[in-house]
């Protein structure tokens, strides 16, 4: 990787995360339910009967939407406080991203397309290369 490349790739992703950490806490529609729901999660957990969440909540491990962020913040909360730990959850989502467009690009150079070329009309024997790495 070119040394200019990377410095651009760790410019903008650092970029991107500046609203994610700027603010005390996360602006974001639905992230208090979700720290909520992984303090109940956390609490049920641990058996916390002072809470009585065991009274209303059951734990169902059956994969559910939102279940890897809650198990993720439940987690994280036991170590940062509620708010570090959304803004880590959110980090790691901009990083993921980062990294797979990053990935992407990489690959893409790979095959020797230009850039202009979707990746739908690699051709044929790109695509058998690849197979057989």
């Amino acid at each position: 990787m070119r040394r200019p490349e990377l410095v651009a790739y760790l410019a903008t992703t650092g970029c991107c995360l500046i609203p994610i950490w700027l603010p005390s806490v996360f602006p974001s529609q639905d992230g208090g339910a979700h720290i909520y729901n992984a303090h109940i999660l956390s609490s049920l957990a641990e058996g916390d009967r002072i809470a009585h969440y065991g009274d209303i909540y059951a734990l169902n491990f059956t994969a559910l939407a939102n279940w890897a962020d809650h198990l993720l913040l439940a987690l994280l909360t036991a170590i940062f406080a509620p708010a570090v730990a959304e803004k880590l959850l959110v980090s790691s989502y901009v990083l993921a991203f980062a990294g797979a467009a990053r990935y992407a690009a990489r690959d893409r150079k790979s095959t020797r397309l230009n850039s202009s070329q979707p990746i739908s009309r690699m051709p044929s024997s790109a695509w058998k290369k690849r197979a057989h790495v």
